[in-house]
């Protein structure tokens, strides 16, 4: 096949940068490139048909080679340009994902009355798994909810052959070119108590982060995470040039609209672009306004290094060991020594092994007990070092395990559908009860407050399906949580859930079925980022899996009904998908503090 000159030339160039990469490997120059941070590394997806159109191509040649090329995004996707009429517009910004290229259907359609002279129309559609709007948030869709359709109207342009006339805004990928060519990017947001930086998902291609996450930044949070953040950015702040990147210094130039922020929200600032751009390679920062340099509590004219911000903490630790109901019904730890994997209760609580214990949780750094006694009726709470029974935080009926978030609130929810969330602190007043509309008429089976104590993850089942739901927390000015916010759908094909946890600031881990995976007696695991797609984790070797727990995204845990544990170890991969491990302990109700 014989590539047309204009596309032939960006195709060497391509390969010449490849060739040009790979001898740079051998050493580090002592004076880095000054390259602008939108228009990094380019890559061409590895589905992606890079040859450009040719004159012989019919009507659905040139519309499978546009849609094949929109993965390519050299030189502002000129390859999928070229098969567009020359100056018809087209926006590259937001993304439709479908499953593979067996789903994609490109049908051309007969003539009618209407056509103008010389138009062919041709139909594209395929079942939609995702989009990404233009400021890269990913939002899943229903197993058979949405279906992309368009109909391109092509003209023959003399000496080049067909070309598109109305191409419909945004890129349209395959999921397997979407893996191949994007990278998610957390973008971070101080939670209102200034103690925590949350991470807010969004997924850009390789090579053109850094420009794109400030804008990212600079426009604000997602909507269902805005109640529980805040932001140094002051309103109608933009970038007023492209950001560059010289070595490991991002240099970013703001528009006046900057200069009204106050000391602590320019603290704030460069903290959130530090976190921000660390994922894209990025050390430090130059900040500016029309080039004059931007004071944000460092010394004039300086690099903002780490130490000029304040002590937001963006990933939260826990104690590592999970929890676990021995054989006893006492709480204890899984813990590795020398001799081995061993359970090993924890002392001074043996007030809370009441019968019919389960679900044992703790505060993040084991300090403060929790578990559901009277056939999940009851929370009780101890504290090993204190003496006296154990405190009744909660009564109710159906209540979820127990939760405790940073702040030493202890949370459960009903799972009788009338919306119930409850949280109580010990010496505190009474509980406190939360009426959340959007849980009203759903059996609620796990509710976990996140590490930071500004999110909760919910799983729910009715309403004909399973729910797994993120939402923000508002709290009251003495920090007592007053209201949960309105949700994001985590993981809109799911069809019941079993159990879900958090595994750090950003990752979530199910026990449940999703549409065509998973059987009634056999439900699968995964774990997702909140903003992403799931990756399926390796199957159980068992059934009956119970409850799931992790620290970290390569390390999470799963109980089943006959006291069996089970670790997973791996990359969360659908091409390296792990496995399990079973711990060599006999236990039940695995769980991780917090």
């Amino acid at each position: 096949m014989t590539v047309p000159g204009p596309a032939r030339c960006r195709l060497l160039a391509l390969a010449l940068a490849a060739a040009l990469g790979c001898a740079a490997c051998g050493g580090i120059p002592a004076t880095g490139p000054v390259v602008a941070g939108h228009a990094g590394d380019l890559l061409v997806a590895h589905d992606v048909l890079s040859g450009g159109p040719q004159p012989a191509d019919g009507p659905v040649a040139i519309v499978r080679g546009y849609l094949g090329n929109q993965g390519n995004s050299q030189e502002s996707y000129a390859v999928a340009r070229d098969y567009l009429v020359n100056g018809q517009r087209w926006s590259s910004d937001s993304v439709t994902i479908y499953p593979d290229q067996t789903a994609l259907q490109i049908t051309p359609l007969p003539r009618t009355a209407p056509d103008a002279v010389g138009v062919v129309r041709v139909r594209v559609s395929a079942p939609v798994v995702a989009t990404v709007d233009a400021w890269g948030a990913y939002h899943g869709v229903r197993s058979g909810g949405q279906r992309w359709s368009q109909v391109l109207e092509l003209t023959r342009v003399a000496g080049l052959g067909w070309r598109i006339l109305n191409p419909p805004d945004g890129r349209v990928l395959s999921q397997a070119d979407f893996d191949y060519t994007f990278v998610k990017f957390p973008v971070y947001f101080p939670d209102r108590s200034g103690s925590y930086l949350l991470p807010d998902l969004r997924w850009f291609v390789r090579g053109t982060a850094a420009t794109l996450l400030v804008q990212a930044l600079l426009q604000g949070p997602s909507p269902w995470l805005a109640p529980a953040v805040t932001t140094g950015v002051p309103p109608g702040t933009k970038l007023a040039v492209p950001v560059v990147v010289s070595e490991d210094v991002a240099m970013i130039d703001l528009t006046p609209q900057a200069l009204a922020a106050n000391p602590l929200q320019r603290q704030f600032l460069a903290a959130q672009l530090r976190a921000t751009l660390a994922a894209a390679g990025v050390s430090n920062l130059r900040l500016t306004v029309h080039q004059a340099v931007f004071d944000t509590g460092s010394q004039p004219g300086a690099v903002v290094a780490g130490e000029s911000a304040p002590s937001l903490t963006a990933d939260p630790q826990i104690d590592p060991r999970p929890l676990v109901l021995d054989s006893s019904g006492h709480i204890a730890r899984i813990e590795a020594g020398v001799a081995g994997t061993a359970i090993v209760p924890v002392k001074g609580l043996d007030r809370l092994a009441v019968p019919g214990a389960a679900l044992p949780g703790s505060d993040a750094t084991g300090s403060s007990f929790t578990v559901l006694a009277a056939e999940r009726g009851t929370v009780l709470q101890a504290v090993p070092s204190q003496i006296g029974p154990a405190k009744v935080l909660i009564t109710g009926k159906q209540l979820t395990a127990p939760s405790t978030d940073p702040r030493g609130w202890v949370w459960s929810a009903s799972g009788r559908g009338d919306g119930a969330v409850f949280v109580a602190k010990p010496g505190d007043r009474s509980p406190a009860t939360l009426k959340v509309d959007w849980l009203k008429g759903l059996d609620v089976v796990s509710l976990k407050v996140s590490r930071d104590g500004a999110r909760v993850l919910v799983g729910a089942n009715g309403k004909g399906r399973g729910w797994l739901y993120a939402a923000s927390v508002v709290r009251e000015p003495a920090g007592q949580p007053g209201e949960i916010g309105q949700p994001v759908d985590l993981l809109p094909d799911l069809r019941d859930v079993v159990d879900a946890s958090w595994v750090d600031a950003l990752n979530v881990a199910v026990i449940g079925r999703r549409a065509g995976a998973g059987s009634p007696n056999r439900p699968l695991t995964w774990a997702l980022p909140v903003g992403g797609p799931a990756v399926g984790l390796a199957p159980l070797p068992v059934p009956g899996a119970r409850t799931i727990a992790g620290d970290g995204p390569g390390q999470i845990w799963v109980a089943t009904f006959t006291g069996q544990i089970f670790e997973f170890t791996g990359q969360l991969s659908e091409r390296v998908p792990g496995d399990w491990s079973k711990v060599p302990v006999h236990a039940t109700w695995v769980s991780m503090p917090g």
